[in-house]
């Protein structure tokens, strides 16, 4: 296992710039195919077709767990990098919306241990 990982881990850096491309292509299609969805214009003009889009926006919406586990298995290696960058690894929203989710799920012991 950790020899995948290593070979996972290898030149991070080009990984993670293709995982955000990756990541921001479908967040745009499921974007549009959401508003698409909403819009009452839309409804009228593809008719049945619009069953499809709906069932397309599903798949978009599960293939977005692809980047997000592959990120998970660089991730480690990727806050090491950024340990003395506190520019970037501690920007105040991402702290505020993880101390947030993690106030959520009960982990009021991981909450304190980050504030100490």
């Amino acid at each position: 296992m950790k020899k995948i990982l290593t070979g996972i881990r290898k030149g991070y850096g080009k990984k993670l710039v293709s995982i955000h491309l990756w990541n921001a292509w479908l967040v745009l299609i499921l974007a549009v195919s959401g508003l698409m969805l909403v819009g009452g214009f839309w409804r009228e003009l593809l008719g049945e077709g619009r069953v499809w889009l709906k069932w397309g926006h599903i798949g978009f919406g599960l293939a977005l767990l692809i980047p997000v586990v592959y990120y998970l298995l660089l991730a480690a290696k990727h806050w090491k990098r950024l340990k003395g960058k506190t520019a970037q690894s501690q920007c105040p929203l991402c702290a505020y919306a993880f101390d947030r989710l993690a106030d959520l799920r009960g982990c009021t012991l991981a909450v304190q241990a980050r504030r100490a």
